[in-house]
């Protein structure tokens, strides 16, 4: 089980006819997964299933126009998610990995994401 969190600054976008604001937050989220894989003396790759939840609410957001205003109190969701993944070393102490993800079933899906990193150990 794995605990991400970070920062979510505020966010105020005005228009000529509409505005939209968001108040900060700090969100917590557990994220737990079942992966499997192969690896050799270089290269691994890995592919995986598991479960994103939001432990903490999202930002109040306010739409508004020149009539009217709504706000959205923030929410929690939860979500699956499909991994896939290699990393390859280089050398001794340099890695290079990259990975694809996609989470479904959920509220607040992301479609992909691409993460690629290269790693120094020392």
């Amino acid at each position: 089980m794995e605990f991400i969190s970070g920062y979510v600054g505020a966010m105020d976008l005005k228009g000529d006819i509409a505005s939209l604001k968001r108040s900060s937050y700090i969100p917590l989220v557990a994220k737990t997964a079942f992966f499997i894989g192969s690896q050799n003396q270089n290269l691994n790759f890995r592919t995986g299933l598991g479960l994103y939840a939001d432990l903490i609410k999202t930002g109040e957001q306010i739409l508004e126009d020149q009539a009217s205003q709504r706000r959205y109190e923030g929410k929690k969701d939860q979500r699956m998610f499909i991994n896939l993944g290699s990393d390859y070393k280089l050398n001794d102490k340099t890695r290079f990995s990259f990975e694809f993800e996609k989470t479904f079933f959920g509220d607040l899906n992301v479609d992909w994401s691409i993460n690629a990193n290269l790693r120094y150990s020392f």
